[in-house]
């Protein structure tokens, strides 16, 4: 899937490419094929900006995509009073049904430790839009719940995220934007990367 997704997507993103690979690097100064000089200070046609540069490492590529889209996506459902995360929270719960879950299996699920899905949980919970309820099964453990008021939030939030997500694939691809999130994902529940040291 993934070296399926790679050819696809550099033939998707083909119009930046001649750009992005005339971007000098290490500070040189590299040509274009008509022997156009290109330097560090070379500005996007038409934008007044420096052409962004590649690097290999693959966790600051994820994380810039990951800024830029939580920044729209949080604009965008800025309105509802919530922002991107715990709306992911909620709409994971949502889809869970009367499948309650433990912390644990939340925050395995949402590839996010229990102390940052703790610190998430406490203003829903504040705002009434999830409970905690005690795990019949095991006394030690929490359930979490929706609320109805918590449903209501995510109705009305669920709007807003709709314009965003299609905002996302009408600049980017609706195929595309499907074939991404495959790739996401797998990556997101892989655990050979979690593995320490050179296993």
């Amino acid at each position: 899937m993934v070296n399926c997704w790679t050819e696809h997507f550099r033939g998707c993103v083909g119009q930046y490419n001649k750009i992005y690979n005339d971007i000098p690097q290490n500070g040189m100064t590299t040509f274009r094929s008509g022997g156009e000089k290109m330097t560090d200070e070379k500005k996007l046609p038409g934008k007044g900006k420096q052409v962004p540069r590649k690097t290999r490492c693959n966790i600051s590529a994820v994380k810039k995509a990951a800024r830029r889209l939580s920044l729209m996506y949080d604009t965008v459902l800025a309105p509802t009073g919530l922002k991107s995360t715990p709306y992911g929270i909620l709409s994971e719960l949502s889809s869970r049904g009367a499948a309650l879950p433990t912390v644990g299996e939340l925050a395995e699920e949402l590839v996010m430790d229990r102390s940052t899905l703790g610190q998430n949980l406490r203003p829903l919970e504040r705002d009434q839009l999830v409970t905690l309820l005690t795990d019949p099964r095991d006394r030690r453990s929490r359930l979490i719940a929706l609320t109805q008021q918590g449903i209501a939030k995510l109705n009305e939030a669920a709007k807003y995220w709709r314009i965003a997500q299609d905002r996302f694939e009408a600049t980017f691809g609706k195929e595309e934007a499907s074939e991404l999130r495959s790739v996401l994902y797998a990556i997101a529940h892989n655990e050979k990367l979690t593995k320490q040291g050179n296993e």
